[in-house]
């Protein structure tokens, strides 16, 4: 008599589920990944597999108002999902066997901290109908409808025994179209700045400034699997640059709509099979969004890095406004980007390809949640200036130049080296050319930065910060200027380091301190330090 769990289980069933899940460990010391945000494939394989394997008493239709909301829903519904296929020994094909094991790799940090019981009921045959009892009590639906802040306990490692069944019943209807989901955030800011600022005919002396930002965010579903995205800001936050002379200081939310409520982003997203994404977008677009910048944790200028040079690598501003772009995954590990996007669109005279714009190409190596690595190259016409670095590498050819061509590589990577540490950093280099003007001179632009975050150090949601980098700046110019190089003459150096509190669930400070070494790339000017406190309200 066959003595294993798993016996009378097909071998694509076995070979799928004893390598699941991982060893448990304490939510304390298990990966954390709960700021990754789920994306439209991983809810589209999800359903479809739900819709394979899961008979539903209304349709699917029905269902997907109410998706997992956050990664720990996600990996339940999954978890539970695949209980179910084993209950029912149902044959399980080849491509969705690799749908399954492509998101159980996928949220690998979410799955060891499911409850014990849970997990060694997967592991164990035997506590098969133990386990469908403790779901049933759980209310915990194999579609990711749960009442997680009822039935789990915050350290995540019982079931509450609470009596409840499974909510089978039809969602309940909302006053906005299907699968809508408004939300918004406040963020409260203050600074001060101090040394030195480099003489500007813009400059003001306002050395201590307070403002806001509100945003409100409207992400429509259709279907489940696309989004539709719309975002209304408005914001009076004064421009630290005008204060100190220079870009490099430049904070990451600063902005001002003079009063008025404005359209900030209009983008629209559709998958076209379970690899490959489609993206529109009529407003606010930046390359960013068809290659990951692998910046995790400090790419958010509400939430995250202070500084605009800090959010991610300059190079993926050669490029913003109108387009499209496409993602496709090439197995588990690789993922291919390709985007194109245009300032002035909405010109007729210019429309989508006749004036300036920026295209990437991006390829992204990501075995698992805990390491990436990308590759681009952006291609930008008239777009070369990035508001992160010196005045000479936005216009290395000093305002003489109608017809900027220019071809960016970056590399930048993250690992998570600890449940709390994280490490990255990246690397861009730019070659701009002149092909307006006489001999068609060229310059090199080139900047780096090193990246540390320590994530919930002091508490759930705290974050700490530290970048160190070099902002751009043209270390070679075959353009002249009164008979020398226009190039950069000396380095500065990007200091930040911030401290993000929670207050509340849905309230963080964050306090940070930006120091520029020779602001502009040159010495003859002096250090130049702001410090910022931030407050973000999130509704």
């Amino acid at each position: 008599m066959n003595s294993s769990p798993f016996a009378g289980y097909s071998l694509l069933q076995q070979a799928l589920f004893t390598s699941t899940p991982p060893q448990l460990v304490s939510t304390k010391n298990a990966p954390q990944s709960s700021d990754l945000q789920i994306t439209t494939r991983q809810y589209s394989l999800l359903l479809r597999l739900q819709q394979r394997y899961i008979s539903r008493p209304h349709s699917a239709a029905n269902s997907i108002d109410k998706q997992p909301s956050n990664r720990h829903e996600f990996a339940i519904a999954l978890q539970s999902l695949i209980t179910h296929i084993l209950d029912r020994q149902q044959p399980i094909s080849p491509s969705n066997l690799a749908a399954i094991e492509s998101l159980k790799k996928d949220f690998v940090p979410e799955l060891v901290t499911l409850p014990v019981r849970v997990a060694s009921a997967l592991r164990n045959r035997e506590n098969r109908d133990k386990l469908s009892a403790q779901f049933a009590n759980s209310q915990i639906d194999v579609w990711g409808q749960s009442c997680v802040s009822n039935c789990i306990s915050s350290n995540r490692n019982t079931i509450s025994s609470t009596p409840a069944k499974i909510d089978n019943s039809q969602p309940e209807k909302t006053k906005f179209p299907l699968g809508t989901k408004i939300s918004g955030e406040v963020l409260l800011t203050g600074f001060g700045i101090g040394g030195n600022p480099i003489e500007d005919e813009d400059n003001n002396d306002r050395r201590i400034q307070a403002g806001y930002r509100a945003r409100l965010n409207i992400n429509t579903s259709f279907t489940g699997f696309d989004r539709l995205r719309v975002r209304l800001q408005k914001s009076d936050i004064a421009a630290v640059n005008r204060v100190t002379g220079s870009d490099m200081t430049r904070i990451s939310y600063q902005g001002n709509t003079n009063g008025q409520i404005v359209l900030n982003r209009l983008e629209y997203r559709f998958p076209i099979d379970n690899n490959t994404e489609l993206f529109a977008t009529a407003r606010g677009g930046n390359l960013a969004t068809f290659g990951d910048p692998l910046n995790p944790h400090l790419d958010s200028g509400s939430e995250g890095t202070i500084s605009r040079f800090g959010v991610r690598n300059p190079i993926y501003r050669q490029g913003r406004g109108s387009g499209f772009g496409i993602t496709h995954k090439l197995g588990t590990d690789f993922t291919v980007g390709l985007g194109y996007l245009a300032d002035d669109a909405n010109e007729i005279d210019r429309g989508l390809f006749g004036g300036s714009y920026g295209a990437i190409a991006q390829i992204t190596y990501k075995p698992n949640p805990q390491f990436g690595i990308g590759v681009n190259y952006i291609k930008s016409f008239n777009r070369l200036d990035t508001n992160t670095g010196s005045d000479r590498s936005n216009d290395p050819f000093n305002d003489t130049s109608n017809a900027i061509v220019a071809d960016a590589f970056g590399v930048q990577s993250s690992a998570q080296i600890s449940p709390n540490i994280y490490l990255g950093g990246w690397a861009g280099l730019t070659r701009a050319q002149a092909m307006d003007l006489p001999g068609n001179p060229s310059a090199n632009i080139f900047n780096w930065a090193a990246t540390l975050s320590l994530v919930d150090i002091s508490g759930k949601n705290s974050l700490a910060g530290i970048i160190i980098g070099q902002p751009p700046k043209v270390t070679h110019n075959q353009f002249t200027a009164n008979g020398a190089s226009f190039s950069d003459p000396d380095t500065s150096l990007h200091l930040e380091a911030f401290y993000r509190i929670p207050v509340a669930e849905d309230i963080a400070t964050t306090l940070g301190v930006l120091v520029i070494t020779n602001p502009d790339h040159n010495a003859a000017n002096g250090t130049t330090y702001v410090g910022v406190i931030r407050t973000l309200i999130k509704f």
